[in-house]
Order: structure tokens, then C-alpha cells, then sequence
């Protein structure tokens, strides 16, 4: 009983033992497929965000101040919103 306590408690809090290659190699894989999944993510919500700032900006002359107004402020949100994410994709395509 004695050894068998013994056993379990090795078992138990035994340290860690490191990764086999194998286990390396597939994380290292994994982590690829998310960061290249993440990558193509990001395309395309940049090429949607280049596309909603196309589409505002094409919007017609005759705009009253405020609706200009509020058409200039939806830019600007636009053009943030895209600087962020071309520094995310920026640093993602850096890793690979």
C-alpha cells in the first residue's frame, strides 16, 4: 500500500517532462495554421474597411454640413480603424 502511495504521488507532482520533437514540430505547426489563419482574417477586413472608406468617400456633393460633417467623422474612424489593423497585420506577417 505503502509503495503504491509512493507511486501515485511521483505520478502526481512529478515535474513536467519536456516536449518530444514530434510534440515541438506539431505545435510549431498549429501555430503557424493560426497565425496564416489570423493573416488572411485581417486581409480581408482591410480590404472591406479600404472598401467602406471608398464608398464614403464617393458619397454625393450635395451634402448638407452636418451630414458632411458626420460622413467626415466616419472617415476618420475609418482611416484608425484601418492604421490599426495594418500594424496588426504588419507585426502577424513579421512572425512568419
Amino acid at each position: 500500500m505503502l509503495q503504491h502511495l509512493r507511486t501515485w504521488l511521483q505520478r502526481t507532482f512529478s515535474r513536467s517532462r519536456p516536449p518530444t520533437p514530434d510534440q515541438s514540430q506539431r505545435r510549431a505547426a498549429d501555430a503557424r495554421s493560426h497565425r496564416d489563419g489570423s493573416i488572411t482574417a485581417l486581409r480581408s477586413e482591410i480590404r472591406g474597411l479600404q472598401q467602406q472608406i471608398k464608398d464614403v468617400s464617393d458619397s454625393p456633393e450635395g451634402l448638407t454640413s452636418d451630414e458632411r460633417a458626420t460622413s467626415q467623422q466616419r472617415l476618420a474612424s475609418l482611416h484608425k480603424e484601418l492604421e490599426r489593423k495594418q500594424q496588426e497585420l504588419g507585426a502577424l506577417q513579421a512572425r512568419v
